[in-house]
């Protein structure tokens, strides 16, 4: 049995963040589509809304000219207004009907979205760990670390130290 060096460990630290990657893009992809869908859900029960809201106003409508038409006595005009508000009351309860499964979907998306989410967030806390985990094999060389956002004082200090005495050098070089 081999012993697998320390280079052969980062080379597979690599693989497995590029695969997270790609995990991650895919989700990403999928967060996308579900977000799409959850807009048009939205835009088709605003429209089941604004359909409601007109039927209403419809139906006050027909029912005023039908109470006009009975106290004036005509009878064909009422016949009328009371076949229309006959047909509104038939497409409101048909709206009605439908929108008990469009709230399901409705919320069947939105968990969705929430979930993958969820997801996304734990999969970027995999991707985070990884490069930490490579990070602590293969320190970055520097000043500021781009896999874990932290300003390393020691090599900032160091530069500092070292950019000195390079002037002083330069400085010493001149006077002489």
């Amino acid at each position: 049995m081999s012993a697998s060096s320390p280079d052969d460990h980062i080379q597979a630290l690599s693989k497995e963040i590029d695969q997270l990657h790609n995990e991650l893009a895919m989700i990403k992809l999928q967060r996308k589509d579900i977000n799409k869908a959850t807009r048009d859900m939205i835009k088709g029960l605003k429209k089941a809304s604004n359909k409601h809201k007109k039927l209403n106003r419809s139906y006050e409508k027909h029912k005023e000219e039908m109470w006009f038409a009975i106290l004036a006595g005509n009878t064909a005009i009422a016949t009328k207004a009371e076949q229309k508000l006959k047909r509104v009351i038939e497409e409101q309860a048909q709206l009605q009907r439908s929108l008990p499964d469009q709230y399901k979907s409705g919320a069947g998306a939105i968990k969705m979205m929430i979930e993958s989410k969820a997801k996304r967030f734990e999969w970027q806390l995999k991707i985070a760990l990884k490069e930490e985990e490579m990070h602590r094999f293969k320190p970055c060389v520097s000043v500021t670390c781009k896999h874990c956002k932290r300003i390393d004082t020691t090599a900032l200090q160091k530069a500092k130290v070292a950019f000195k005495d390079g002037v002083m050098k330069m400085l010493k070089a001149k006077v002489k």
